[in-house]
């Protein structure tokens, strides 16, 4: 169960990136209007909820991971999630190296 959960929140977190797309595109597709502009904001709001519904959904090794390691390492964690793999941060990696 817990991996279902843990690839559904790495699903989110990826399609949130859609909606921006979205928000990148409006203006140029529908010109510069209040419906471009309502697009925008919708596609905005709804990646937002998606990226955070996924992120909660990850669970706290990857927003630990996150913290101690930067935003940098965000994806090869979601990877090893994604997998299946613990996530490890570098407190265990060089507590386990001593």
């Amino acid at each position: 169960m817990e991996l279902l959960l843990t690839r559904l929140g790495v699903v989110l977190v990826a399609l949130s990136l859609l909606p921006w797309l979205v928000v990148l595109g409006a203006p140029i597709a529908l010109g510069a209007s209040a419906r471009a502009a309502a697009w925008s904001g919708g596609a905005a709001i709804i990646a937002e909820v998606l990226f955070w519904i996924g992120v909660a959904l990850l669970g706290k090794p990857v927003w630990s991971a996150v913290k101690e390691q930067g935003w940098r390492k965000v994806p090869s964690a979601l990877w090893q999630r994604f997998l299946g793999r613990e996530v490890e941060s570098s407190a265990r990696t060089s507590r386990s190296s001593q």
